[in-house]
């Protein structure tokens, strides 16, 4: 008998050590491929009052693919030229705080591509407005093509103080929006066009979490007296 009731006590033991383990609750929302200037609410669950959160992660991911700079140079000389095509990208929310407890640097994520080149003199072609020439006085740069998108992914732990938002029932939002992020410089007498470059986000929230020790204590003395059970009926 007392050794049935030692042998209930430990397996209530272990099984109360076993939950003590951090359980990893992983949301992810997409953003769909789109052009700059999109904003979309991302919808997350609230981690229930029966846990104890460990830590909060957020990583925020974008890709960005397109995008083009072409210039012309009109001038007698070789000119250099240069370009930045790409996305920049935010999260914000009104219902929880998004902070690491210092500068927030995954907050605002920027995906570009930059390039220097060379255009070549002219090659006679209209002076004084951009031609399509794809001859030596012409340069472009492309942003990758959407199979070989460019990824740029960061993330942070939230802080402690601002975990309280993120514990109770239902939802809350984060708010998705982005710009597109494009210029071109250039030493010599050219003229250019541009289209935007494209892309698509993902967000990622995971917690870490440990039930309350009030559930862990029913955890323990509920497979404990299930335990017994089996092995009372079998020496009954």
């Amino acid at each position: 008998m007392r050794y049935r009731q030692g042998l209930c006590a430990v397996i209530g033991s272990v099984l109360i050590m076993f939950s003590c383990r951090g359980q990893v609750i992983t949301q992810t929302r997409e953003v769909v491929p789109h052009l700059p200037g999109a904003s979309r609410t991302l919808s997350f669950d609230r981690v229930s009052e029966e846990f104890m959160l460990q830590s909060i992660q957020l990583i925020f991911s974008t890709w960005m693919y397109g995008g083009r700079i072409e210039w012309d140079n009109d001038s007698e000389e070789s000119a250099t030229v240069g370009g930045v095509i790409g996305t920049k990208a935010s999260l914000t929310s009104t219902d929880v705080t998004l902070s690491d407890g210092s500068q927030n640097p995954w907050i605002n994520v920027i995906n570009t591509s930059t390039a220097t080149l060379q255009a070549g003199p002219t090659t006679g072609d209209a002076l004084g407005e951009f031609n399509q020439t794809f001859e030596a006085d012409h340069a472009v740069l492309s942003g990758p093509q959407q199979a070989l998108a460019q990824k740029v992914s960061v993330s942070a732990y939230l802080a402690p103080e601002f975990w309280s938002d993120f514990i109770g029932s239902g939802v809350f939002s984060i708010n998705y929006r982005d710009w597109q992020s494009q210029s071109s410089w250039t030493d010599g007498a050219t003229y250019s066009i541009s289209t935007p470059s494209a892309g698509y986000a993902g967000v990622s929230l995971i917690y870490t979490a440990v039930p309350e020790p009030g559930t862990l204590t029913l955890i323990g003395l509920s497979g404990a007296l299930v335990f017994c059970g089996v092995i009372r009926r079998k020496t009954a």
